[in-house]
């Protein structure tokens, strides 16, 4: 306790006060002279990976970016690796308690090309963390042994550019992090360090390789920019390399996941900075020890599991599948069976296929287990998927001349996620019009999946549909919304994240026996006098473009969208409008353009509510007609319009004018729409120019 107060004192954290009496009049005495400051010395003993020898240095930072501010401390790195740095004697006063600690270590001689990073924590934070000693080790602080993983994440957290006040933010960024890029840069910082994959320039270290801003594209780049890259040779010795490198970060950083069963687990895919996470996994444990695991749209599964510690460094919680019947199949194309089972079972089913009039197989799968490692620096989670796939030969006619038991295989599918947290408080008014997650069944009266709905919340407690229809009650307390429909779902939705009017929350559904948990938006219409934000009608080079699951991390190269995702309307005065998205010709990007023409038509029209209709009619292919429909709801601080938009394919088979087929093309949706500018991605747009794929109206 005493060492404690004596930190508290020299990082200015400690008060102090006093008490007397005006009874007497004290007899006055001379001033003493005060004692000299108390000193401190703090400590990091640590590890790094690959070096026997050279430099570690521990930094303070302040600021960020080109004004940050830099106090260094040095040591020694010893021929294990080891090293042990320290602040030594310092007072009140030297240091800011709220500098961010880093440390950096630098090979020498021939592993002067080496160099790693690592992310610690505020210096008050870092100290308080320390034993009795003031001595911080790998057992208070995972992150003071230095390996590619760490190095990656520092470099990954670090294009922010942001001035680090918290462990907790430091945390928060990271969900804006992509695990799985992280983890490959970590691999390719590994391997290049073994001088086994990417060439280094005379004076280059590790941490001078990448461009900052985009350190995991740029290194893709690189990789991608070396002769052989992608060949058969490249495929045989390069990638084993890179997955057992991804292997052994995992395992060095795995640590046990900590889940009880008075609360789900959300593990979400890394969302773009800024955005909300639109889905998320949620798992669930109960007393007994049975799991649940539901994702967004779909309920992966909902069975019976044992829970259990399987792995052998205990970091591995493992939901384990009871139930011994198939679920239903999927199709897989004949050219990839051999990649499941083999060549006997493609030989066989290659014979089949003669008397075929599919090119496709039935596959029954059967999940297996479920399995979730957290890694020690960021709240990460990886997760496994093994399930069992089986070859049916006797739903065929004629059957498959298949011997003894059914072909099987095992199938394993790893998801990088990330831990989603919630805020302690996300205020909301819940009166008023509401896009939320409802249930959506099918003609057996089943749950086929979930979509937005557009929904009136009245003040006396109702829920209606757009058109009135009432659709059930309502009633909203300590900041959950919980709906009962007509139809007998109990629908609850706790908002996590974000501010109104745009949310996402954890939804819990359930009627009788069956029950969901998941992540979704939710989005209030805020009522304008011009409820559109943003103008439809764009003049070249910009136009309006459209974010779909624009959420997703791994879709982003630094500020920009992907090129691939890219997906954009121009809307003209004469109610027509040009679909432009992404394409390529001769291996160049370019920018397409999709437009009314003598077989088709594209038109759009707005209504006076601010609703919007676009209208794709193809006359040549059965009188097919795409309808899709946008709803504005609300613009954000930073300019995205929120719309809640769905399509329905009419099909007028005998050309009465009449639909005669109606099928969801896709359904309601929460979406995204900014103007965007064509020369942000200046390769793509100067190439489209020489090609002429831009409308020239």
């Amino acid at each position: 306790m005493k060492t404690r107060m004596l930190l508290a004192t020299i990082l200015g954290l400690a008060g102090c006060g006093g008490s007397g009496s005006d009874n007497e009049t004290p007899t006055p005495t001379p001033t003493p002279e005060p004692p000299p400051p108390p000193t401190i010395t703090w400590t990091v003993q640590g590890q790094v990976d690959q070096l026997s020898g050279g430099t570690i240095d521990l930094l303070l930072l302040t600021g960020a970016g080109e004004d940050t501010r830099m106090t260094g401390f040095s040591s020694t790195i010893d021929e294990e690796g080891q090293f042990e740095v320290a602040i030594e004697e310092f007072q009140e006063g030297d240091l800011d308690p709220q500098s961010w600690v880093v440390l950096r270590a630098q090979g020498e001689g021939d592993q002067a090309h080496i160099a790693w990073a690592s992310h610690i924590a505020t210096l008050q934070e870092a100290m308080e963390n320390s034993g009795e000693d003031l001595i911080l080790n790998h057992d208070e602080q995972a992150r003071v042994h230095l390996t590619p993983l760490t190095t990656a994440h520092y470099l990954m957290t670090g294009r922010f550019q942001q001035e680090l006040n918290s462990v907790e933010q430091l945390d928060q960024l990271a969900t804006h992090t992509d695990p799985e890029q992280a983890v490959t840069l970590a691999a390719y910082l590994d391997l290049t360090a073994q001088q086994q994959l990417l060439p280094m320039d005379e004076g280059q270290t590790l941490l001078t390789l990448f461009d900052l801003t985009m350190p995991y594209h740029s290194a893709q780049a690189q990789l991608e920019a070396m002769d052989g890259y992608g060949t058969e040779q490249w495929q045989e010795q390069v990638v084993p390399l890179i997955t057992q490198s991804i292997e052994a970060q995992l395992e060095r950083h795995g640590m046990p996941l900590a889940i009880t069963p008075d609360a789900p687990q959300l593990f979400s895919p890394a969302s773009q900075y800024g955005w909300l996470a639109e889905q998320a996994t949620v798992l669930q444990l109960d007393e007994e020890g049975n799991g649940s695991l539901d994702e967004t749209n779909t309920s992966k599964h909902l069975f019976p599991t044992t829970v259990s510690m399987m792995s052998s460094s205990g970091s591995t919680l493992t939901l384990e599948n009871q139930k011994e019947d198939y679920w239903s199949g999927f199709m897989l194309r004949y050219a990839l069976i051999d990649q499941r089972f083999g060549e006997d079972v493609e030989a066989v089913l290659w014979e089949h296929i003669n008397n075929s009039a599919s090119d496709q197989v039935v596959i029954h799968f059967r999940p297996l287990s479920e399995s979730f490692s957290r890694l020690d620096l960021a709240p990460w989670v990886v997760h496994r998927s093994l399930t069992e796939l089986e070859v049916e030969p006797a739903l065929y006619d004629p059957p498959f001349d298949w011997q003894g038991t059914n072909p099987v295989a095992l199938e394993e599918e790893i998801f990088y996620r990330v831990i989603l947290s919630p805020q302690s408080e996300v205020p909301f008014e819940a009166v008023g019009n509401w896009a939320l997650n409802l249930p959506i069944e099918n003609e057996f009266g089943n749950i086929s999946w979930f979509s937005q709905r557009l929904v009136t919340l009245t003040d006396d407690g109702n829920v209606l549909f757009e058109d009135g229809t009432p659709y059930g009650s309502y009633s909203a307390a300590e900041g959950v919304l919980s709906v009962q429909s007509l139809d007998g779902w109990q629908l609850t939705y706790t908002p996590l994240q974000g501010e109104a009017p745009l949310l996402n929350a954890l939804q819990h559904a359930q009627r009788d026996e069956v029950e969901h948990r998941l992540v979704a938006l939710m989005a209030q219409q805020v009522e304008t006098d011009t409820p559109w934000g943003v103008e439809l009608e764009q003049e070249l080079p910009l136009v309006l473009a459209s974010y779909p699951l624009a959420w997703i991390a791994d879709r982003w190269q630094g500020e920009l969208l992907n090129f691939d995702y890219l997906w954009t309307y121009r809307f003209l005065a004469d109610g027509t409008f040009h679909y432009i998205s992404d394409d390529q010709i001769d291996d160049l990007d370019v920018f397409v353009s999709g437009h009314a023409s003598s077989s088709n038509i594209y038109s759009w029209s707005r209504d006076d509510s601010g609703k919007v209709q676009i209208e794709r009619r193809w006359d040549y292919a059965e009188g097919v007609v795409y309808e899709r429909h946008w709803w504005p709801l609300s613009v954000t601080p930073d300019g995205y319009q929120v719309i809640l938009e769905s399509e329905t394919a009419y099909e007028d088979q005998d050309r009465d004018g009449v639909a005669d087929t109606a099928e969801i093309y896709f359904a309601p949706r929460i979406n995204f729409l900014r103007p965007m500018n064509l020369k942000d991605y200046p390769e793509a747009y100067q190439n489209s120019l020489i090609q002429g794929t831009l409308p020239v109206h």
